[in-house]
Parts: C-alpha cells; structure tokens; sequence
C-alpha cells in the first residue's frame, strides 16, 4: 500500500499546479458580478443586441472583431447580465492559468512554470480582465495556446493536424482583437531567424494564416474603426514604464484610473512615488535576472521571450502613432504572459530557497494589496453606473432633464434607468444634441469654456429643474467648469456620489445673478 507521505511526494508538483488553480479560479469568480458595467462593456452590451450576421456586417462597435461576440451573444437577455457575460471571461482567464503553466514548462522548466502559474493566477491585472466583459482574457488565452501549438511544431512534429489547428488557432487571434496581429508577427519573425531549415513548411503555415487573416482584413477596410475617445493623447515613453506597472500591480494600487486622465497626474504620481519606486526596483531586479536566466538557457529561448515581449508594446506603440487609437496598456496586453515567464524565470534564478521564497511573498504582498483595492475600494472600482441608474429611477420625476457629461456616458446611465418616467437624456458637449431616448452621442468632446452658459441655458430652457450627471469628465470637462457654472447659478437640491458617477440635482433660482439676465 503506497505511503500517503511517499504518494504525495511523487504528485507534489500536481498538488501544487491543482492549488494554485484553485487559488486562481477563486480569485476570478469573487464578486464576479459586484461592480457595475462601465462604458465599454455596455458597448458589448449594445453590440450582442443583433443578429450573428449583423455582428460581421454591420457592427455597433467596429473596433472590435466578432469572436468574442459569438461566445457570448447566446447569454443576452438573462437575468443579471453582469454576471453572466463576465462568466466567459472568467472561464477563459482560468483557462490561461493552466497554459501559462505549460508554455513555461516547455521554455523555461516546470519549476518556472509552476511559478508563472502562480503569478498569473493572483494576477490583479489578469483578474480585472477576466471580469470584464470585452476580450481581452480571450486575446490572452488564444495567444498562450498558439504559443503552446507553436512549441509543439517546432519539435519537428511533422503531423498535419497540429499544424491545421495551430493555423485555425493563430488566426483566431485576429478575429479576438487586431492586436492579435502582434502575435503572428513576432511567432513568423522567430521562426524566420531561428528555424530557417524548415522555413518551406513555416511558409506554407503562415501563408495559410495569412488566407484566413484575409476576410477580417478587408472587413476592417470597409467597415472603419470609431475613434478613441483619447484620440488627443499623444504617445509619451512613460506610458511604457506605467505598462510594466500594470502588469505587476493592475490598476488598483498607487493612482486610480481616474488620476492619470486628470491634469496635474505628474503631481499625483510624484506623491505616490514612495510606494512606486521600491515596488518598481524589485520587480525590476526580477526581470533583469529573468533576462539572465533566459540567455543562459540559450538564444533561441532569449529571443522567443524578447520578440514575446516587444512585438506586441511595439505594435500598441505604432497604433498609437499611425491609427485612431492612442497608446494603452490594453493594447499591448500580449506581452503580459512573457513579462509574468521573465519574472518566473528571475524568481528561478534566485540562488536560494529563502530568496525565493521571500520574493513570491514580496509578490504575493502587493498582488493582494492591489485585489483588496480592486475587491473592495471603490476608489478603484469602474464606473458605478448601476447605482446612478438606480438614484435616478428613484429620485427622478416625470419630464426630468438628465444632462450628461462626458456626453457618451449618458448612454451608460440610461442603460440602468429602469423608472416608468419619461426622461429626456441629452449629451454634453455634443456636436449634435438629440432629446430622443434612443439618441447616439459622439466621444470625447471638450467643453468650450467661452460657449457653456449660452450651451447650457439652451439646453435647459424653461425646465424649473435639471439633473447633472458628471462621469469619465477627464473626457469632457477636466477643470470641473459645469460643475461650477452650476452650483453658482442653481440651487443644488439633490446629490449621489459614487465610483467614478455622481448625480445631482440642481433647481433653477428664482432670481438668478445679473449674468444670467445680462444678455
């Protein structure tokens, strides 16, 4: 009879991947549904509200291609909605914790593997895209397996089937985000350099990717993408330090979202830097000694994981340059399984046990310091356009004036209006106001602080009251200049303040200032 002790000595490694998913699947459904949708899921929300054809054809959110939308368009219309289209997010970022483990067991040796199974499983950057419902832990997901698939061919198997999925699989990348194209890029550059005896066979598998690449590439010539509502950022070199923060900490540790859209995020960012600069200089020392330990494994294993790494921070880095698009942390995603393997690799390079020991739970310190702010610190939540929702389906009366800015998120607001009222939702600034409900306002639009009181009074009229709702302002009004036109010139009356939303409402003077009256 086998010795329990001996039994799980032999599975030690089993034990330790089985926790470690546990630990990761745990991690992703936890409060799944808590937070609301913010703006670009309740674009996916919009764009599942047609048909499968009209998903390819006549897209409502043109900057994404429609894999995605085809894993989740059978859930739309079930209770809690929420909950129900992160589900497959999350099953995908689950997913990817056991082929993190896999990909860097062939590249790098099983104990790396373990470790970069970890790391992505008490990711709070991974976490956050695994609850969100866009596609982005998909694009992940894809991406690890044509790596895996990639690996697997390059051991001279010379099967057809292989290469038939792994074909199907890259070009899935594609048809998950345009991003996906970084992949396939630096996979071909690779093999290009490194695999130049079979370069007929890797020809003919990328020329074949290349012919299923083709009808999604001419779909985005005809169908064009929307804009950014950032199409004014200009590329800045910090944006790829702030990447490598993201992929360490997420976005729930340091500054909030909200901060780095907002003026004056130098300052901000200078008064965080006692907390930034020592978590930076470790992880820094992580990857270099990652680096370390992938030259001395060999150069093919170093330039796979840098050509991992670059490819897809350069292509986020040209969009920004020559597309709509501007640089984000979102766009250069399929970099994040190599920086979490060059980190594993560095943790393995560790001389000794205590040191590595000592920096998983370094590791371990600030992922969860980072998912406590994510879990339960709305400071750091998306946008809470439920509760605005609800405030509003409660407080609101019949003919209530709903004035928004930034003018896209009325939509967002009015998606969780659920009252028996008759609303009128107007966008501010618009280049064209619409007072229907079903009404479509432009992106980022600035205030002009010389035209918001003749804009203003127009839009308000003869209504004796009016509801403000301020949210995502850093792509409208980043000076607050509505907000203050309003509390000087109307009685407040009303007020809700949540993550990133807030409600007020405002009552017209009986005599109000000479300003008003002047004209």
């Amino acid at each position: 009879m086998l010795n329990p002790k001996e039994f799980f000595s032999k599975n030690r490694n089993t034990f330790l991947f089985l926790a470690i998913f546990a630990i990761g699947a745990g991690l992703r459904i936890f409060r799944l549904d808590y937070q609301s949708f913010w703006n670009d899921e309740l674009l996916t929300l919009k764009n599942i509200g047609v048909s499968f054809v009209q998903l390819i054809t006549q897209p409502r959110d043109p900057n994404i291609m429609p894999l995605f939308y085809f894993f989740i368009h059978p859930l739309k219309g079930l209770e809690n909605q929420e909950f129900w289209l992160r589900l497959v997010p999350m099953v995908f970022g689950c997913i990817t914790i056991i082929l993190v483990f896999f990909v860097g067991r062939n590249l790098l040796g099983k104990r790396v593997g373990l470790f970069g199974a970890f790391l992505i499983a008490i990711s709070p950057f991974h976490i956050w895209y695994s609850q969100e419902a866009r596609p982005y832990a998909l694009l992940i997901m894809i991406s690890l397996l044509s790596v895996l698939l990639l690996q697997q061919l390059m051991k001279n198997d010379s099967r057809l089937l292989p290469k038939i999925v792994f074909v199907f699989v890259t070009a899935a990348l594609f048809y998950s985000h345009p991003v996906g194209i970084a992949v396939i890029g630096f996979e071909a550059t690779y093999l290009l350099l490194n695999e130049r005896k079979r370069w007929k066979e890797w020809l003919l598998v990328f020329g074949c990717v290349g012919l299923l690449l083709f009808p999604g590439l001419y779909r985005m010539l005809i169908i064009s993408p929307d804009a950014s509502a950032n199409t004014h950022y200009v590329f800045n070199p910090f944006a790829i330090a702030y990447t490598g923060w993201a992929f360490g900490t997420g976005y729930s540790l340091g500054p909030n979202m909200v901060e780095l859209h907002m003026p004056g995020r130098s300052d901000i960012l200078f008064s965080y830097l006692p907390l930034i600069a020592p978590v930076m200089i470790i992880y820094f020392t992580l990857f270099a000694l990652g680096i370390v330990q992938l030259y001395k494994k060999g150069s093919a294993v170093l330039w796979f994981t840098t050509f991992w790494l670059i490819f897809p921070v350069a292509f986020a880095v040209l969009g920004s340059i020559y597309s709509v698009h501007p640089f984000n942390v979102r766009y250069a995603i399929l970099a994040f399984p190599a920086f979490v393997l060059v980190i594993a690799s560095g943790i393995y390079g560790l001389n000794k046990g205590w040191l590595r020991s000592l920096a998983l739970l370094f590791l371990c310190v600030i992922s969860f310091w980072s998912l406590k702010g994510y879990f339960f610190n709305e400071e750091y939540h998306r946008e809470n356009n439920r509760a605005a929702g609800e405030f509003l389906t409660e407080h609101a009366n019949e003919g209530d004036l709903i004035l928004g800015t930034a003018a896209y998120t009325i939509e967002n607001l009015k998606y969780y209006y659920h009252g028996n009222h008759n609303l009128t939702f107007v966008g501010y600034p618009s280049s064209r106001i619409s007072y229907t409900n079903g009404s479509e306002v432009p992106g980022a639009l600035f205030v002009n602080e010389k035209s918001l009181e003749t804009e203003l009074m127009s839009i308000i009229a003869d209504k004796e009251s009016f509801w403000l709702f301020l949210s995502r302002t850093f792509h409208s009004d980043p000076y607050d200049n509505v907000r203050s036109f309003c509390k000087k010139n109307f009685s407040e009356t009303q007020h809700g303040l949540w993550s990133g939303a807030e409600l007020i409402r405002f009552e017209i003077k009986k005599q109000p200032p000479g300003s008003l009256n002047e004209k």
